[in-house]
């Protein structure tokens, strides 16, 4: 689906219009009326990865290399190479590039090939001692555990098919959650005899599923599961990993040096530095090919993406600008349940 927005708008305004109005892809017009642009979450996501800020304009930010028709034949036989071109809608404008209407790709992403991984077998080391008698991901937070708002993202996300990894107190993950029917999805158990790492699950699910969606069943987040699966699929990628930038202000003044010559100093700089979230997009079909993972063995997640990278795979990166928070420590837990 798509929508209407001026150029002069901000980047900021663009996001709130892609969120609320739910549509994926919004057409961008001059003061003329004229098609400029269009602009995804995705185009935003990289704009901000790129240095770019969300009070910027839209006409910064958006896609002015985009595809358009004249007619709508011309467009259905464009979305023919939607995979290569990663487009969502297509504008089909007049002569004079004003719009005459829009043909949308819409909800052809399928997410019935998609399952989720929830990782929850964790000790929960750091949050002890509040993690003594409860595991982590069923620690309350503003009143309902972590896990639950996790399965109703997944569950609004159109993904129906759950895996949850567990070991540590896995029997009180299993009687609150069930098999899922509570919550509209349905759950299968993954039970690690000894601990596999943030990755080595993977290679206890069943042969037949095409994409895994996972992530760590310590995350607090708004993110849009779905918009990180279409991202995931419209790039042909083989992992996408949800991203998040992390600042850090150096307490000292950094001198910038070239051999023993000072160039300069700046002092007490914030450094900005993307991170992953721990929620990721894996095309199975090509993890199953790895040949030492017939049998499960531990596996964490860095390994894998280093392997992915070093095979030459599509590996990439989502931003999150929406909340997330690792509930990882004690005092992390506490602050987000004072606010």
């Amino acid at each position: 689906m798509h929508s209407l927005i001026n150029s002069s708008d901000k980047v900021r305004e663009g996001l709130e219009s892609l969120n609320q109005k739910k549509v994926d892809t919004l057409i961008v017009l001059n003061n003329l009326k004229k098609v400029i642009g269009t602009i995804t979450d995705g185009d935003i996501r990289r704009y901000l990865l790129k240095g770019g800020t969300l009070d910027d304009n839209l006409e910064k930010a958006c896609n002015k290399s985009f595809n358009y028709c004249y007619s709508s034949s011309q467009a259905a036989n464009l979305f023919r190479n939607l995979k290569n071109d990663k487009i969502l809608s297509i504008p089909i404008l007049n002569k004079d590039k004003t719009l005459k209407e829009v043909l949308n790709y819409g909800d052809a992403i399928n997410l019935s090939d998609t399952v989720a991984l929830i990782m929850a077998g964790g000790l929960g080391t750091r949050l002890r001692p509040l993690t003594n008698t409860i595991p982590k991901p069923l620690l309350p937070l503003k009143g309902e555990p972590i896990l639950k708002s996790i399965i109703d993202n997944i569950s609004s996300s159109g993904i129906k098919k759950v895996f949850i990894s567990i070991k540590y107190l896995g029997q009180k993950i299993k009687d609150y959650l069930g098999d899922g029917s509570d919550f509209g999805i349905e759950i299968d158990y993954l039970e690690e005899k000894e601990a596999l790492g943030t990755a080595g699950c993977l290679s206890m699910l069943p042969e037949n599923i095409k994409t895994v969606f996972t992530i760590n069943g310590d995350i607090s987040t708004d993110l849009s599961f779905k918009w990180l699966v279409n991202y995931h699929h419209i790039n042909n990628s083989t992992m996408t990993i949800a991203t998040r930038m992390y600042k850090h202000k150096v307490p000292f003044g950094v001198i910038g040096l070239e051999g023993d010559d000072i160039k300069n100093i700046e002092e007490k700089p914030i450094k900005s530095y993307p991170i992953a979230g721990g929620i990721y997009v894996i095309n199975f079909e090509k993890f199953k090919n790895i040949d030492d993972l017939i049998t499960p063995k531990y596996l964490d997640m860095p390994e894998l993406i280093d392997y992915f990278i070093n095979k030459n795979e599509p590996v990439r990166a989502f931003l999150i600008h929406e909340k997330w928070y690792d509930v990882g420590d004690v005092k992390t837990y506490e602050k987000l349940n004072k606010n």
